[in-house]
């Protein structure tokens, strides 16, 4: 008959926050062990679910005298749902479970080796410890109440899920590593400020949130990241942020405003299925980053300066002749150009000279231009009101920064 070792639960005297549990003997200093033969164990459950049923389970102590066993049923386990002493709980398996179940006093939750850990609808009235050494698929506290100092010491966990929990005093988290955390309806009683370990992946920690309270959740977006559940509406994913967005705009947090309005801006012209809105973003992200880079102008204007002047080298001269002449470059061509027909030195600079009149001009003369040829036409001007876009942004960002 295979036998697991599973759950250590009952009145611990002398146990502190800084004891570790390493093996079976350091259990056997603090506790009462229980093995089981069967399924599972109602507090915490392995490798499945179980309710009340009168599956016979193996229970004892451990003595010097070695392994006392009494039988008890899983009902009778399954009664005690209020635990009025320091307790303990510790395992090794697949899947841990604790629910509906009433904490009086300290609790201290040590896990070796988990693959899942599931708290639902418990209520903690002291202080809580979990210690959690080896990574973890899913940690998940559900429904549950805290009402003293929460703790959370988690080497790896891909998800930290809290969703409707309520933390009425301090919470840390400051130890632990996750890639997710779910705090959808999860209320806080005092300020708390989110500070996880870097996990050390690319980008930054996603966060679920649903209603928050930014004066009690304290955010850092370079670290974090609004997340939202797959089919989530534009009302319930948007709320999050304009309440930060206010919220941080009032305490002067420009930098941190400035991180969550660009994953604002992101979220409303990237993550909708939504042709115009994506190509508005594309626009708006790299002519100046939604308006938190206006320096890019000047790359836009020298940039597309230089590119428009290689583009034109074929067509200059057709653009002088047949659209707009400028007559100072025509009278240089004639007397130059000409001499040095092979030359592209020559020919770039007569491009060039040509490109930045016309793109740097806020004066075209309309009775100079020849309307013949559409084509040229409408590429002279793109020119012409690109430059004028360019040299709009220009004035604007030189007002503003008071050059």
């Amino acid at each position: 008959m295979k036998y697991f070792l599973l759950l250590l639960l009952l009145p611990v005297a002398g146990l502190h926050a800084q004891d570790t549990i390493r093996n079976k003997a350091d259990l056997a200093k603090y506790t009462t062990l229980v093995k089981y033969v069967g399924m599972d164990s109602v507090f915490f459950q392995f490798n499945g679910m179980i309710h009340k049923i009168d599956t016979t389970f193996v229970y004892g102590d451990w003595t010097e005298e070695g392994w006392k066993e009494t039988w008890m049923t899983i009902a009778e386990i399954y009664e005690r749902d209020t635990v009025q002493n320091d307790c303990l709980i510790a395992g090794v398996g697949h899947y841990g479970k604790i629910d509906s179940t009433v904490f009086n006093n300290y609790v201290h939750i040590s896990l070796l080796k988990n693959e899942m850990l599931s708290i639902r609808y418990c209520d903690f009235l002291s202080h809580v410890l979990f210690d959690v050494k080896e990574p973890i698929s899913s940690f998940t506290i559900c429904g549950s109440t805290f009402k003293s100092l929460f703790e959370a010491n988690i080497a790896n966990a891909d998800t930290l899920n809290f969703e409707s929990t309520t933390f009425e005093k301090r919470v840390s988290l400051d130890s632990c590593r996750t890639k997710v955390i779910n705090f959808v309806n999860t209320k806080f009683g005092e300020e708390f400020v989110l500070n996880c370990l870097d996990p050390g992946i690319k980008g930054r920690i996603q966060i679920m949130v649903s209603n928050p309270d930014p004066e009690k959740l304290k955010i850092d977006f370079s670290k974090y990241k609004f997340a939202h559940r797959v089919g989530a509406g534009y009302d319930e994913i948007s709320s999050p942020f304009l309440r930060y967005l206010e919220y941080l705009r009032g305490k002067g947090e420009l930098e941190n405003y400035r991180q969550l309005d660009l994953d604002f801006q992101d979220f409303k012209y990237f993550q909708q299925h939504n042709i115009f809105l994506k190509a508005l973003g594309y626009i708006q992200k790299y002519w100046w980053n939604f308006g938190y880079s206006k320096h890019y102008i000047f790359y836009w204007l020298f940039g597309s300066l230089f590119f428009l002047s290689i583009v034109n080298v074929r067509m200059v001269y057709k653009l002088n002749t047949d659209v707009y002449e400028l007559e100072n470059l025509s009278t240089f061509i004639r007397s130059s150009a000409v001499r040095y027909r092979r030359s592209l030195i020559v020919h770039w600079y007569v491009s060039f000279m040509y490109t930045a009149i016309i793109f740097l001009s806020l004066n075209v003369k309309m009775d100079r231009i020849k309307f013949e040829h559409t084509g040229l036409l409408l590429y002279f001007f793109f020119i012409y009101l690109f430059g004028i876009v360019c040299l709009a942004y220009l004035a604007n960002y030189i007002l503003k920064a008071g050059l």
